[in-house]
């Protein structure tokens, strides 16, 4: 990623947080603009998402109005009703075809905010005035981008996990598609923080997850977090249906539990693929070439999915892979 970032975007009041200092120092040659509001770069009209991807600029700036939401229906919720999300970035560094990204912005560039305190002390408010208490606030911190795959440049992880310590009441959820490991031996693992890795067969990942690091790097990081003591979740989603898709994912999970301690792991959550329609439409404008589409797929609540009785069909499936190496309240599908 040391050369990713050619340009860097400085908004006027992100100059002198210490966070941008730390980022820049980072990134030595990058050509530094400054600009009065990230919005201007980053939502300004008419821009080529994909060409942009081949050589995406970083935006730093603050982030003002809402700093924590409600989760998205679109999202697992793991039955909790105090489900939350935050977006420390916008973006992702990696290309996925599927990704819910492209349809969301216009586009490619990373933006990171670097008033991270602001925050967590917006995450703090709401762990106090959560609707039941009896369940800890549930915060998806990578919903928007994938933080360890940014961790050896942009360290942002650090100070959340240092929050998460201090923090009663909380559990953060922090996805990735990583092979990054070093951050697992560096930092003392806390129960209120959960890595969930997303995962997918190597025929999937080769061609749909441009950009991301194969399986078997995958399962590598995860061991290495497992075994400092960390807890892991599986994230087998999307399903990505094609006609021998039973033949790909039973051979996935075999690979998967060969290479994992099933005992290890903290829970597996898959799902059929799914977007918002508005975001589907405009995924669809983009890569109309995708395979992605060759699927069946049909119209529901604002959702364009996998058809409910196939839906069924391959839920049902997955749960019986699943089942052969753990049980079943370690496995959650998405409903």
């Amino acid at each position: 990623m040391a050369n990713r970032f050619a340009h860097i975007y400085i908004e006027e009041q992100a100059r002198e947080y210490p966070l941008t200092r730390k980022i820049l120092a980072n990134f030595p040659n990058a050509i530094q603009i400054e600009i009065k509001n990230y919005r201007h770069i980053f939502h300004r009209a008419n821009q080529q998402f994909l060409i942009q991807k081949q050589n995406p600029s970083l935006i730093l700036a603050v982030k003002l109005g809402a700093l924590i939401y409600q989760g998205s229906q679109e999202c697992q919720d793991y039955r909790n009703p105090n489900f939350y999300y935050n977006t420390p970035v916008l973006n992702c560094i990696y290309d996925c075809e599927y990704c819910f990204l492209q349809g969301k912005y216009q586009s490619s560039n990373l933006v990171v905010f670097v008033n991270q305190i602001d925050l967590m002390e917006a995450v703090s408010t709401e762990i106090d005035r959560r609707s039941d208490r009896s369940q800890p606030l549930l915060l998806a911190l990578s919903y928007d981008t994938d933080l360890l795959a940014l961790d050896n440049r942009i360290p942002l992880l650090e100070d959340w996990i240092s929050f998460a310590h201090c923090s009663n009441g909380l559990l953060l959820e922090v996805r990735t598609k990583s092979s990054v490991k070093s951050i697992f031996s560096q930092i003392k693992p806390t129960k209120n923080i959960l890595f969930s890795w997303t995962i997918s067969p190597d025929t999937i990942i080769a061609q749909y997850e441009h950009l991301t690091p194969d399986l078997g790097k995958r399962l590598s990081a995860i061991n290495s977090a497992l075994q400092e003591g960390w807890q892991v979740r599986l994230c087998i989603d999307p399903l990505i249906y094609s006609s021998d898709w039973l033949k790909i994912y039973g051979k996935f999970v075999e690979k998967v539990f060969s290479t994992l301690s099933p005992e290890s792991i903290y829970d597996v959550q898959y799902g059929p693929f799914r977007m918002n329609d508005t975001f589907y439409k405009r995924l669809r404008k983009l890569r109309p070439e995708s395979k992605i589409f060759k699927q069946p797929l049909s119209q529901g609540d604002k959702v364009i999915s996998i058809p409910i009785e196939l839906q069924k069909s391959m839920k049902e499936e997955m749960a019986g892979f699943l089942e052969n190496y753990l049980p079943a309240w370690k496995i959650t599908s998405w409903n």
